[in-house]
C-alpha cells in the first residue's frame, strides 16, 4: 500500500524512486525512465561544455553482482545541445505523471549557477547540482570532488541565489563523506532557502579491482574508479542516517547506494530518507533500467511498504 510523502513541497506518493543521476542522457533514455514505474526522471549529469567522457573500460561489474566501478567521466554533449532539447524532454516526463530533475555539473560556482539557470528554463522541476562526481580526470590529474569543500559548496549556492533568488529548488548530490566535514557541510547548506534535498550518496571514490591478470577492471586513472553496488548498500544507509540527523525537517534526504530489491530500498526509508534513487541495475545497455525500476518497486510495495 502507497502512502504520500513531500519532497521540495511537491505531494508525492511512498515509496518515491526514480533513477539516479548518469543513467539517462538521451531523449529516449527519457521515454523509457518515464514509461516506468518511477516517480521522476532524473537527466544528466550535464556540464557547460560537451564532453566525450573517459576513453577505455569505464563501467565492470563483478562476476557476483556485489560491486561495480565506474568512471564515465560526466560524458553528455554540453548544455548547448540540451537547451532546445530539454523541454521536450520535460514534456515527456510530464505527461507521463513524473518530476523531471536535471542534474548539472559545473567546474565553477559560476558555472553551476548558469546550469541550474538552463535547466530551470527547459522545464526541470528541480535541479539536482552535482557537487560529488571522483571521475573527472584532465591531464593527468582528478578534478576535486565539490561537496569535500563547504567553502566551494557556499559559493556556488550563493552564486546560484543571487542568479535565480532562493524560491528555485535544489537537490545537492554529494559524496560519501566522515561524520565531521558531512557536520560542517549540513550547517552550510541549511542556510539556503533553495536548498531542498540532500542525495547522498554520490559512489565511493577511487576504488579499484585487478582482473586475473593483474591489470585494472577500469582503464581511466590507473583504475580508480567510482564504487557502487550491492556491496556499497551499508555505506549508503549510514551516509544518509548521518544527513537526516544532521538536517533540518524542511531538508529532504534522498537515499541513492546499493539498492538492487525492495529490501534495499527499505534500507533507506529506515535510515530517513524521503525517496529514493537508483543507479548501478539502470547501467544498462539492454535497455532493462525501466522494467528494473519498476520491479523494485513493485516489490517494496508488496512486500515492505505499510500505510
Amino acid at each position: 500500500m502507497t502512502t504520500e510523502t513531500t519532497i521540495a513541497g511537491f505531494v508525492l506518493s511512498h515509496p518515491f524512486v526514480m533513477n539516479a543521476g548518469g543513467t539517462c542522457k538521451t531523449a529516449d533514455d527519457v521515454k523509457s525512465i518515464a514509461a516506468s514505474d518511477a516517480d521522476a526522471v532524473v537527466i544528466g549529469s550535464i556540464t557547460a561544455d560537451p564532453r566525450d567522457g573517459n576513453e577505455g573500460n569505464v563501467f565492470y561489474a563483478d562476476d557476483d553482482d556485489i560491486f561495480s566501478l565506474n568512471s564515465i567521466g560526466l560524458k553528455n554533449p554540453g548544455m548547448q545541445w540540451y537547451r532546445p532539447h530539454l523541454p521536450e524532454m520535460a514534456r515527456i516526463a510530464h505527461d507521463a505523471g513524473k518530476l523531471f530533475i536535471v542534474n548539472v555539473a559545473g567546474f565553477t560556482p559560476q558555472e553551476y549557477a548558469e546550469l541550474t539557470q538552463a535547466a530551470l528554463e527547459g522545464g526541470a522541476d528541480m535541479v539536482e547540482q552535482n557537487w560529488g562526481c571522483p571521475n573527472v580526470w584532465y591531464r593527468g590529474a582528478q578534478k576535486p570532488i565539490t561537496s569535500y569543500d563547504p567553502e566551494l559548496v557556499m559559493e556556488t549556492l550563493t552564486r546560484t541565489e543571487e542568479r535565480l533568488g532562493d524560491a528555485i529548488q535544489i537537490a545537492g548530490k554529494v559524496s560519501p563523506m566522515e561524520p565531521f566535514l558531512l557536520g560542517r557541510l549540513a550547517v552550510a547548506v541549511t542556510g539556503f532557502s533553495s536548498v531542498k534535498a540532500i542525495t547522498a550518496v554520490n559512489t565511493f571514490p577511487n576504488a579499484l579491482s585487478y582482473d586475473a591478470d593483474g591489470n585494472p577492471c577500469i582503464t581511466p586513472g590507473g583504475g580508480l574508479a567510482g564504487f557502487a553496488g550491492p556491496g556499497y548498500l551499508p555505506i549508503a544507509v549510514g551516509q544518509v542516517r548521518q544527513w537526516r540527523n544532521a538536517l533540518p525537517a524542511r531538508i529532504a534526504v534522498i537515499g541513492v547506494g546499493g539498492i538492487d530489491d525492495g529490501a534495499s530500498m527499505r534500507q533507506h526509508f529506515f535510515a530517513g530518507a524521503t525517496a529514493v534513487q537508483i543507479g548501478t541495475v539502470c547501467y544498462d545497455p539492454e535497455g532493462t533500467a525501466s522494467w528494473m525500476l519498476t520491479q523494485i518497486k513493485k516489490e517494496y510495495i508488496q512486500f515492505f511498504s505499510v500505510a
